[in-house]
């Protein structure tokens, strides 16, 4: 199984029993579960920054923890679908897009030029919530015979 490169704090803060025992520390994110034997026990990095993105499925409507929900902001659309497989397995049979623009999988939110506006909600003290940035997931229809 494929680790992410990055993670979120409260991921980290899940990882909370001797047997599953995660921290960071100067911006890195290690295993001490096996007591860090030979620095074996390092998993990723703490991301410097994570953001609000809301998935919706276009197609079936679907509900899950990643409909609204915190991403690394260092990660690229690829390692966020990764995030999602687990609430849908088909998630390559998508086209991911913003603003009615196909996204490029392989950069990053910012790259891919999807709004990060919560510093200026912030200064304005407005609610988050009230400005999350939609990722729209269109079904490809992939089961023509070949």
């Amino acid at each position: 199984m494929q680790r992410h490169r990055f993670f979120t704090p409260e991921e980290v803060a899940a990882h909370n029993t001797a047997a599953d025992c995660w921290v960071s520390f100067l911006g890195k994110v290690c295993d001490l579960s096996p007591l860090m034997v030979r620095h074996e026990g390092e998993v990723g990095r703490l991301s410097a920054k994570t953001r609000w993105v809301r998935i919706l499925n276009t197609l079936t409507g679907q509900q899950t923890p990643l409909q609204v929900g915190q991403v690394c902001s260092e990660e690229t659309l690829e390692e966020i679908r990764g995030r999602y497989l687990p609430y849908n397995g088909h998630a390559h049979s998508y086209t991911w897009k913003h603003g009615g623009a196909p996204l490029n999988m392989a950069a990053t939110l910012s790259q891919n030029s999807v709004p990060d506006q919560e510093g200026e909600l912030d200064q304005l003290r407005l609610d988050r919530d009230l400005e999350v940035p939609a990722i729209l997931l269109h079904f490809n229809d992939d089961l023509t015979e070949g």
